[in-house]
C-alpha cells in the first residue's frame, strides 16, 4: 500500500497515475525476447550472406567476422533454451492484465457513480463535446498537435501524443478543457481527435493509412 505523501501527489496530478498505469501495461504486455530474437537471427542471416559471397570471391574472411557469427549463434541458442519458461511468464502476465481490465472497469464505474452523484464538483457533459465553459481554440491544438508529431519524427502512438500535448499544455488548458465528456473523457483530448479526423479527411495533413492507434504526418508536411 502507497503512503500518504505517494496517494497525495497522485491526488494533485492524476495524469502522473494515469502515466504509471499505462507503464505498467506497457511492460507487461511487452515481449522484448522476442524483438531481441528475431534482430539477431536478421543479423545472422547477414553476416552468413557476407561470409559466402567473401568465400566464393577466395577472399580470406576477417577473424571478427566469424567470432560476431559464432557469438550470434550461441546468444540465439540460448534464448531458444529459455523460451519454455518465457512462454509461462507471458501467461502469467496475460492473466495480470486480465484482472487488470476488470479492476480498471470497476473502478470506472465507481468514478461514474462518484461523477452523477456531484455533477458540481465534476461537470459532467451530456452530449458529444459541448463544453460549459472557454476551451482552447482548435487552431492551437491543431498546432500541439504537430508539434507533438514532429517531436517524435512525424508517427507516434495517440497514447504517446495525449501525453505528449497534455504535459506541454498542463499550465494552459483552460476550464472548458478539463471538463469531461459522457465517456469520461477530457474534453481536450475530443477536441485534439476531432481536429485530427479533419485533419486525415479534409487536408491530408495526417495520413489515412496509418495502423490502428498510430497517428502520422503525410510528407510534406514533415
Amino acid at each position: 500500500m502507497a503512503d500518504h505523501k505517494d496517494i497525495e501527489r497522485y491526488v494533485n496530478e492524476p495524469n502522473l497515475l494515469i502515466d504509471l498505469c499505462r507503464e505498467v501495461i506497457k511492460q507487461l504486455d511487452s515481449d522484448n525476447n522476442s524483438l531481441e530474437l528475431a534482430q539477431m537471427k536478421v543479423q545472422l542471416r547477414e553476416i552468413s550472406k557476407t561470409i559466402d559471397r567473401l568465400e566464393k570471391m577466395s577472399i580470406p574472411i576477417p577473424e571478427a567476422l566469424r567470432d560476431e557469427k559464432i557469438n550470434l549463434k550461441l546468444a540465439i541458442d540460448e534464448i531458444n533454451t529459455q523460451q519454455t519458461t518465457i512462454n509461462s511468464i507471458k501467461i502469467g502476465k496475460k492473466d495480470v492484465l486480465h484482472r487488470l481490465a476488470e479492476e480498471f472497469k470497476n473502478i470506472f464505474t465507481d468514478i461514474r457513480t462518484r461523477l452523477s452523484q456531484d455533477n458540481t464538483r465534476f461537470p459532467k457533459i451530456k452530449h458529444g463535446m459541448v463544453a460549459t465553459s472557454k476551451m482552447t481554440d482548435r487552431n492551437t491544438f491543431r498546432e500541439e498537435l504537430i508539434r507533438a508529431l514532429k517531436k517524435f519524427g512525424g508517427k507516434a502512438t495517440v497514447n504517446d501524443i495525449m501525453k505528449e500535448i497534455g504535459q506541454n499544455m498542463k499550465d494552459r488548458l483552460l476550464p472548458g478543457d478539463l471538463e469531461f465528456n459522457k465517456d469520461g473523457r477530457y474534453c481536450w483530448e475530443i477536441a485534439i481527435k476531432n481536429e485530427r479526423y479533419t485533419m486525415v479527411y479534409a487536408e491530408g495533413i495526417l495520413k489515412d493509412d496509418s495502423p490502428e492507434g498510430i497517428w502520422e504526418l503525410t510528407d510534406d508536411y514533415l
